[in-house]
């Protein structure tokens, strides 16, 4: 299953070059990135938060 940390890389690549889109500062595409892997975490219950804090609540290793 494709994460959405890469769901959003593949939607930033040109697929013309297949480097990332010329057109998308650099900036934003790392916000997005560490927003989707925050996500991510948070999807397989590995990070929790609430409106100040982010919790790990479990420190397995990814497979």
């Amino acid at each position: 299953m494709i994460t959405i940390c890469e769901e959003i890389l593949l939607l930033a690549l040109d697929y013309d070059t297949g480097w990332l889109n010329a057109d998308l500062p650099g900036r934003h595409i790392g916000t997005a990135l560490g927003g989707a892997i925050l996500m991510d975490l948070a999807h397989s219950n590995r990070v929790d938060a609430d409106f100040r804090n982010l919790f790990f609540v479990s420190p397995r290793t990814v497979r």
